[in-house]
């Protein structure tokens, strides 16, 4: 493939069709803001790893808080490391789809805040309270062998050869879809527990453990058709995703999140598999993709025999919403993950196609020396070996096949850059997001819309409570001004105690949540209009607030509470031997003059 020379690199650069900023602007602080939480979760950490108080808040509650402050580590994170990348990062031609993805991550905004959101879903659904009895059980179980073996026998009994009327064996990957009732209950019984097991791993984002399950299983026909979706590289490529270490070798949280993002993964940042060639990964994967959609789509008919688990895993590899929803459960974050997961996926295909015609050239052409003017000279990565796509196909059919693709994001110009189109998609990915958290969890009510009870101690309660604040802070990642809407919901949580006699106490770990919220927001605007003058009108995401924060009132609850406390029987306990007076001190720092 033809190289791109410095000058139309730069060029090139300037009218990049996938970049897309955040919504404020350059923010130079995503460091600042990802150090400051930091400290804010491992105080979180610390309290989820303490003995259990009724009074300070239940396992619920404690989950909760830390779950919290990970979705907006991860959201910073983020965006701190794309920072980091952008330093001794450069745009050049696109030769490989791996290459394309690390091009994607770095430029492009919505794809970051997609994929920090789905980490924390993934990790939440491997770690949260409800699940992790069950999910250790089910790691220490022996993987179920699929291998049909009971139906082998029976047929090696019934003679090796069938009869002049008989049928074939159907021991082959589609027998038990198309002739179910000559295999064995128990053999049908241990596909399904396989194939339920490997959509929990697909679930949590453990693709290398999806990968050695099937292995393991006895199937590894499933392996093969899973590493169809992973983008192909070459040897010199960088891999997909962030690599940037952060300052500090000796950075616990960093590291948490560098395995918290190497285990709850997808195919757009695994990279490359260890292999013994130079090159890897599937150089017709869009192909690959479109016959996984085409499978899940045939098996939506009524009268499909194929498993629920095993079509939701198609749907997962295409990117196929029907296909995929109907096993993303009933939760909140259930479907919040299934949905976003298929924005993500439309998203991509088509940042991949816009970005063709400024990245790739194809070289192939008569006389096309990479650099010809013509918008549909250009590489087909993913649909061919290198970028070659098969010459029986039309454009019809790779129109079609975007269509697939690309969901709700499609083009009606395949393939050609549009003027404006990462603003467009932009625009078009913050209204999806806004609509389907508004129809998960409409403002006021619970999941579904159910009213929302009163009872901290409810473990559904609190989850929907909790589920309420962390869909606006996915928000802020395109909608800034939802900042300010976070702060007012804590705000009526504590009112609400305050007002209701018959309600619960509010725990005390809410109250110290919402007040190290609150704290955060304020130090991390004051710090980033201290270090950026000149971007004071465009403060960090989740920070779409005056420069004159006031959090009195939030803070000043929990401030009270401490010196109730301090001033208690046990004043000398939580005085002396304690850190009473310095944790009182710290949070009369934030509150103005006037309120201390």
């Amino acid at each position: 493939m033809a190289r791109m020379d410095v000058e139309e690199q730069t060029e090139r650069s300037k009218e990049d069709p996938c970049a897309a900023s955040p919504p404020t602007g350059p923010a130079p602080s995503a460091e600042q803001c990802l150090a400051s939480l930091k400290s804010y979760a491992h105080i979180a950490w610390e309290e989820c790893r303490a003995p259990l108080n009724d009074s300070a808040g239940s396992v619920q509650v404690r989950w909760e808080v830390y779950s919290t402050w990970t979705l907006l580590l991860c959201l910073y994170h983020a965006e701190a490391e794309a920072e980091r990348c952008r330093r001794t990062w450069s745009p050049k031609a696109w030769r490989t789809e791996a290459q394309a993805l690390r091009h994607l991550f770095l430029q492009n905004h919505s794809v970051r805040a997609l994929t920090a959101v789905l980490r924390w879903l993934r990790w939440a659904h491997r770690w949260g309270p409800l699940v992790a009895d069950a999910s250790s059980d089910a790691a220490r179980a022996p993987p179920c062998m699929a291998t049909y073996e009971r139906t082998r026998r029976a047929t090696q009994l019934r003679g090796a050869l069938p009869g002049p009327l008989q049928d074939a064996p159907a021991l082959h990957p589609d027998g038990p879809l198309q002739q179910s009732e000559r295999f064995q209950r128990a053999d049908i019984e241990d596909e399904r527990q396989l194939l339920s097991e490997l959509w929990i791993c697909l679930r949590r984002g453990d693709l290398r453990g999806a990968l050695k399950l099937c292995a393991d299983s006895g199937q590894a026909w499933r392996t093969a058709l899973l590493q169809g979706m992973l983008p192909f590289a070459e040897a010199g490529d960088e891999t997909p995703g962030y690599e940037a270490q952060a300052p500090g070798a000796d950075d616990k949280e960093e590291e948490l999140l560098a395995a918290l993002k190497e285990e709850h993964t997808d195919w757009t940042e695994l990279g490359t598999l260890e292999r013994s060639c130079d090159n890897n990964g599937n150089p017709w994967r869009r192909v690959w993709k479109e016959q996984c959609f085409d499978t899940a789509q045939r098996n939506l008919q009524p009268g499909s025999a194929m498993d629920l688990n095993e079509l939701a895993i198609y749907g997962f590899c295409a990117g196929n919403y029907d296909a995929l929803m109907p096993s993303c459960g009933f939760t909140w974050a259930d479907r919040c993950w299934g949905e976003l997961h298929c924005l993500k996926e439309w998203l991509v295909e088509r940042l991949l196609e816009e970005g063709r015609g400024a990245w790739c050239r194809c070289g192939y052409c008569p006389g096309c020396d990479g650099t010809c003017p013509g918008a549909s000279c250009y590489a087909r990565l993913g649909e061919g070996d290198g970028g070659c796509a098969d010459e029986e196909e039309s454009e019809q059919d790779r129109a079609v096949r975007s269509q697939k693709l690309c969901g709700r994001l499609v083009s009606s110009n395949t393939g050609i850059a549009l003027e404006g189109a990462a603003a467009d998609l932009q625009v078009a990915v913050k209204t999806e997001v806004q609509q389907l958290l508004r129809r998960l969890l409409p403002p006021g009510g619970g999941i579904g819309g159910t009213e929302v009870g009163m009872c901290w101690e409810v473990p559904g309660t609190v989850s929907a409570r909790f589920a309420e604040l962390q869909a606006i802070l996915i928000e802020t990642a395109w909608m800034p001004q939802r900042g300010e809407a976070a702060l007012d919901l804590l705000r009526q949580w504590l009112s609400a105690d305050a007002a209701s006699l018959s309600a619960a106490s509010t725990p005390f770990l809410v109250k110290q949540f919402a007040s190290y919220f609150a704290i955060w927001q304020k130090e991390t605007l004051e710090a980033v209009n201290a270090a950026a003058p000149a971007l004071i009108e465009d403060p960090v995401p989740a920070l779409a607030m005056s420069d004159d924060v006031d959090v009195d009132d939030i803070v000043g609850q929990l401030v009270q509470e401490l010196v109730s406390a301090a001033s208690g029987p046990a004043w000398s306990e939580q005085c002396l031997r304690g850190q009473a007076v310095e944790v009182i001190a710290e949070h009369c720092a934030t509150l103005r003059p006037e309120g201390r």
